[in-house]
């Protein structure tokens, strides 16, 4: 088991607090430092606004880790999947018993059942929508490539569920406020997501909104079809 690549910002802040918890087991097995890679990679791709161990949750974090630990390809043993939630309990348990806001049950016994071996994704509104449109672009996209599309897809819909619950049908969504609003987002990151990132994460939207249009979703015309010079220029790449 070797660790995932290295986290960088904007969760190396995280990736010390893990560290100095591994740093202060008796004997720390190399699966410590391997799953805390994996989750932080997976923060990084799916959940980059999350930078305080206070913002963790159990949904749509934790089961989203679960989930991803089952999309890989090939796939984790189930008794490697095990062991890196095992240690990551243990790591969570650990920080919160030195005082860190961790919310409670953020890993639960039922997690470890062999009943719960396939999780089910975040339950965000369209999320069903958006993952079957991604799963045609399988056959075509590299894995890695898929899983950027799945993390913008969550990035956007949590963005939705949080700022417009209100929101029910996707014949409602508006370049002003949704999709204007999901690029000024990005800059009330601490630190803010890279131009380049940004950048990639608004090509990406748009060519799902086109897939989705495409295939007799009511989406409106023109609010995505527009050049992207308009919101590039206006939220600086």
């Amino acid at each position: 088991m070797t660790p995932g690549p290295a986290v960088g910002l904007p969760h190396r802040k995280l990736a010390e607090i893990f560290d100095a918890c591994i740093q202060n087991l008796a004997s720390p097995h190399r699966a410590y430092r391997a799953a805390v890679h994996r989750f932080l990679a997976y923060l990084q791709t799916d959940f980059p606004q999350v930078l305080q161990l206070s913002e963790l949750r159990r949904d749509p974090h934790l089961l989203g880790w679960l989930h991803r630990l089952c999309q890989q390809d090939p796939p984790l043993s189930s008794s490697t999947r095990r062991i890196y939630l095992v240690v990551l309990r243990r790591l969570l348990c650990d920080l919160a018993s030195a005082g860190h806001p961790l919310q409670p049950e953020l890993i639960v016994a039922e997690d470890f059942s062999p009943q719960s071996r396939r999780y089910q994704q975040p339950q965000f509104r369209f999320g069903e929508i958006f993952d079957a449109r991604i799963q045609t672009l399988t056959t075509i996209l590299r894995p890695c490539t898929t899983r950027r599309y799945r993390g913008v897809a969550r990035h956007f819909l949590a963005y939705l569920q949080t700022d417009f619950p209100q929101l029910l049908h996707l014949s409602e969504l508006r370049r002003d406020p949704h999709l204007l609003g999901w690029l000024r987002r990005f800059d009330q990151q601490d630190p803010p997501l890279s131009p380049g990132r940004r950048q990639m994460y608004l090509l990406m939207l748009r060519r799902l909104l086109h897939e989705l249009a495409s295939a007799g979703h009511p989406l409106q015309p023109g609010h995505w079809n527009q050049n992207l010079a308009e919101p590039l220029s206006r939220f600086p790449v």
